[in-house]
């Protein structure tokens, strides 16, 4: 009875696991969805990438590379085009700590 209960648990934790980074349900409920950011009039749009190993440094860099490659001021400033959810309480050292929390919000343009 133990052993299985023991893999019971162990299939439930792997399925979680695949549910949480590769489906849409799991992203929703873990906080896990990939995070995309643009200027203000969506003329530039990153996303970080999990799977990918594309975080918010690579977003930023490429932010500045738009910038220069297409003479932008200074001034134009990137925002994070998702909201905080705070009943994700796993997520709320992250929105302390990680910069890219301070980011104005700006609805997505689809």
């Amino acid at each position: 009875m133990i052993a299985v209960r023991t893999v019971l648990i162990l299939l439930i934790l792997i399925v979680s696991n695949i549910v949480c980074y590769n489906g849409r349900i799991g992203n929703y409920f873990f906080g896990t969805l990939n995070h995309c950011y643009s200027n203000e009039n969506h003329t530039f749009k990153d996303c970080e990438l999990l799977l990918k190993n594309v975080d918010f440094k690579d977003v930023e860099s490429s932010f500045q590379y738009y910038k220069n490659q297409h003479h932008k001021s200074q001034a134009d400033k990137l925002y994070r085009n998702f909201k905080k959810n705070y009943l994700f309480f796993w997520l709320w050292y992250d929105y302390a700590v990680n910069p890219k929390w301070d980011l104005d919000y700006l609805p997505k343009y689809e």
